[in-house]
């Protein structure tokens, strides 16, 4: 029941994180005062804390024989995996790049 609700609260996470990198390249937010906090306050909780740990947790589920999509929906997990692989290409391509240095 708590993976199940983390997994909900990442999922949201990686909504947030989406809408932060769609506000990098096009602001379409007026105030930009209210950007610049869905940017940072978005960033640090989806790439750095829920995605992470829910995937890990996902593979400890996995490891200790568990039927994972007994306790979370497959779309909720696939979608968190899938969010977590594009938040680490994401960090290694975009904000490692040698062309803004």
């Amino acid at each position: 029941m708590l993976l199940r609700f983390f997994s909900r609260v990442a999922f949201i996470f990686n909504i947030f994180f989406l809408l932060a990198v769609a506000l990098q390249y096009k602001s379409f937010i007026k105030e930009e005062s209210i950007a610049y906090n869905l940017i940072i306050i978005s960033f640090f909780p989806a790439v750095f804390l829920f995605s992470p740990i829910i995937n890990i947790t996902y593979f400890i589920v996995l490891l200790m024989k568990r039927n994972l999509f007994a306790l979370v929906p497959k779309w909720l997990v696939l979608t968190n995996f899938i969010m977590l692989i594009i938040q680490i290409l994401y960090i290694i391509i975009v904000l490692n790049d040698s062309f803004y240095y």
